[in-house]
C-alpha cells in the first residue's frame, strides 16, 4: 500500500492500529488502542500507544517504542467529532483509479493495485482498510486532507512519500 502526501505524516488512531505484513510507514504511529505490526512491517518513525504493542517477527521501528504512554494532549481540550450518517462505502477494486470528494462513508476499502485520490477536506469512515499495493494520493498537497476513522484502521503497504 502506498500513500503519497506531505512530509511529517503520522497515523493517529482512537482505536486499534494494525500495519500489515510487508507494510512501510515513513512517519509516526500514535494510537489510543493497541498497535500491531505484522511480519516485516517497517515504521521509519516512532510508535506510541496508550495501550499494548504486539508484533510478528521480524519488524522494524526506526524511532522509539513507547507503550502504556498517555497520548492525551498537553492541555485539556474537548474535541467532539460528529460522524455524519452514511450508507455508502468507498470501495476501490483492484486496478481501479478513482477520485473522491470529502464526505461521510461507511467504510474505506482500497483493494490491492487500486489508486484513490482525495480532494482537500474532511472524510468520515467507520473503518478503513488499505490493502497492499494500493495507493492513496491527495490532489493538493498544500491543503489538508483529514481522515476521521471511528473504529478500525488497517494498513498493509507503504507510505514512501509521507
Amino acid at each position: 500500500m502506498t500513500i503519497t502526501g506531505p512530509a511529517g505524516l503520522a497515523v493517529a488512531s482512537a482505536g486499534t492500529t494494525t500495519l500489515g505484513a510487508d507494510s512501510a510507514l515513513f512517519g509516526n504511529v500514535v494510537s489510543v488502542g493497541n498497535v500491531t505490526l505484522n511480519a516485516r512491517a517497517n515504521v521509519q518513525g516512532n510508535v506510541t500507544t496508550q495501550a499494548s504493542f504486539f508484533h510478528q517477527t521480524p519488524y522494524t521501528i526506526a524511532g522509539t517504542l513507547s507503550t502504556s504512554t498517555s497520548v492525551s494532549p498537553l492541555f485539556d481540550q474537548v474535541l467532539t467529532v460528529e460522524y455524519p450518517a452514511s450508507s455508502t462505502p468507498l470501495n476501490v477494486e483492484p486496478n481501479q483509479v478513482v477520485s473522491a470528494s470529502p464526505g461521510a462513508y461507511t467504510s474505506l476499502n482500497l483493494k490491492g493495485g487500486s489508486k484513490l485520490t482525495l480532494s482537500p477536506g474532511d472524510y468520515f469512515f467507520d473503518s478503513a482498510t488499505l490493502e497492499s499495493l494500493s495507493e492513496l494520493h491527495v490532489s493538493d498537497a498544500t491543503r489538508p486532507v483529514v481522515l476521521h476513522v471511528k473504529d478500525q484502521f488497517t494498513m498493509r503497504g507503504s507510505l514512501p512519500d509521507a
